[in-house]
């Protein structure tokens, strides 16, 4: 360990980027590298010891994320709601459906929703998120399964699913189906 340098670490790193290793995942190397040698220095004694990956130019993380599910990842989802029970089911099939954040889910209200019938007789089917991660208005455009999870929904007083609030305190979900659902 003491023998690594910076040099050493930013060669790796390169070396991770020509094996087409994305920018989350080098950046994730590189703090745990750091934090490795912290706890060598902190918790095994080893005060003299230098951390290379201190100084190390770490890449950008991209601001925006495109996965979806694919293979049968929605239909284990699918499996996975029906096994944990309660309200969560019809809040997931809602983010499957129209890519939103959790903050954006359990920010909706019901004035944001633009259901007016347009000429030609088509429904608009839009929701309008007026705050963003980005700070970016945006406007979500509806399929008719995500129109069927809004109509089976109650309209309570204090936004468009006040149910969210109760999915958050409940237990968290565990095995195959957790990393799924942090991507829904």
């Amino acid at each position: 360990m003491a023998s690594m340098r910076g040099q050493d670490v930013t060669t790796a790193v390169k070396l991770k980027e020509a094996e087409g290793v994305g920018p989350r995942t080098i950046f994730a190397y590189i703090v745990t590298l750091s934090h490795l040698f912290t706890i060598a220095r902190r918790e095994w004694g080893m005060e003299s010891l230098g951390n290379p990956a201190e100084f190390v130019r770490k890449p950008r993380q991209p601001n925006a994320w495109d996965r979806r599910l694919v293979g049968d990842e929605q239909a284990r989802l699918l499996v996975a709601i029906t096994t944990y029970g309660g309200e969560i089911g019809p809040v997931i099939t809602w983010a499957i459906e129209t890519a939103m954040r959790r903050g954006e889910v359990v920010a909706m209200r019901w004035e944001h929703l633009d259901r007016t019938t347009r000429s030609g007789g088509n429904e608009a089917r839009v929701l309008l998120i007026p705050e963003t991660k980005t700070g970016t208005p945006r406007r979500v455009p509806l399929s008719t399964v995500a129109l069927a999870v809004l109509d089976a929904l109650p309209r309570p007083i204090d936004g468009m699913y006040g149910a969210c609030g109760r999915i958050r305190s409940r237990k968290p979900l565990s095995g195959p189906a957790r990393p799924l659902v942090s991507t829904a």
